[in-house]
């Protein structure tokens, strides 16, 4: 694998723990503006690592056309949701 998508790898795993040890202490945040930044924050690895797999010309193209469907239906249900959360 590349440095690259190793890294993000590892700051997912990094962001987890940290989200597990959060919710152990039962740490929340009670704003939707807190809300939608902690996801943005805990979504960026993993949006950067599909952008990069789906430009990846190593993997057959279906599979890089998962990679872009998962990115985009990612941002969709971000918006969406912010949308949601204001009306």
């Amino acid at each position: 694998m590349k440095k690259q998508y190793i890294l993000l790898l590892s700051v997912f795993a990094v962001e987890i723990f940290i989200v597990a040890i959060l919710n152990e202490r039962n740490i929340k945040v009670q704003s939707w503006i807190g809300n939608a930044i902690g996801v943005f924050i805990f979504l960026l690895p993993i949006q950067i690592l599909l952008f990069l797999l789906g430009h990846n010309e190593m993997f057959i193209a279906k599979r890089r056309m998962c990679f872009k469907v998962a990115f985009w239906f990612i941002n969709i249900c971000y918006l969406l949701g912010g949308v949601a959360s204001l009306v």
